[in-house]
């Protein structure tokens, strides 16, 4: 969304808005390593089609030295919450996702209630269910819907279940670090769910073993940079 000509955006405010969405750059400029006279340049371009007006390197940079402390503080927020994490692992685990109705809806709730305790996660949207389930029950959970219902299946997964304390529900940057670190090791995530003190993370069989060392590293990072126990 383009701003009114007539509203001036301040270097500084452009600056701080440009951060705010990049959670990469944030932590980077948080642990003071990443070379701002680059990031400087970087940002630039886009600096100036938001303030209207060419901007001098020299600004940005002493706006990114005036913001450095506030994403250290966030930073160190979330540090600590990660660093007394621990991390699950379940695996052989199958996914179902089925089109969200009145009759599914009603399946769902049986299933649930008949195998509680083979359900990792069922989570809902206002077009489809989905249920993350131990893989032994693939067939008898399949045989309850209709093949037209059906709007994925998969077997062969694993899920890695970070169990964090309660201040995760009220610090920022927990979970975008717990994907971001996924997403860095090349792994694509086939489904998740935040549930309280919970992050659930589904991923394939085959991506299981580095997703639990990508996690394990952060985790390990945090308590290092946090200043927790090993």
């Amino acid at each position: 969304m383009r701003r009114p000509k007539s509203v001036r955006l301040s270097v500084s405010k452009a600056v701080r808005e440009q951060v705010d969405g990049d959670s990469l750059l944030q932590e980077a400029l948080a642990r003071d390593i990443v070379n701002i006279s680059a990031v400087a340049r970087s940002l630039r371009p886009a600096l100036k089609s938001r303030v209207g007006k060419e901007v001098s390197e020299q600004a940005i940079i002493t706006s990114l030295k005036r913001i450095k402390g506030v994403y250290g503080r966030r930073t160190l927020g979330y540090l600590k919450v990660l660093a007394n994490s621990t991390i699950d692992v379940k695996t052989d685990l199958a996914k179902i996702s089925v089109t969200a109705n009145a009759k599914t809806a009603s399946k769902i709730r049986s299933l649930a209630f008949t195998s509680y305790d083979s359900f990792i996660q069922i989570s809902s949207s206002p077009h489809a269910y989905t249920l993350v389930f131990e893989q032994a029950l693939y067939g008898s959970v399949r045989e309850e819907f209709d093949e037209g219902s059906i709007m994925e299946a998969k077997t062969d997964l694993a899920a890695l279940i970070l169990h964090s304390p309660e201040e995760i529900v009220e610090t920022p940057g927990c979970v975008a670090a717990i994907y971001n670190q996924i997403a860095r090791a090349g792994i694509n995530i086939e489904d998740t769910l935040s549930n309280h003190t919970d992050t659930i993370i589904v991923v394939s069989m085959d991506d299981a073993v580095r997703a639990f060392t990508a996690l394990t590293n952060l985790v390990s990072e945090a308590r290092r940079e946090g200043g927790q126990k090993e």
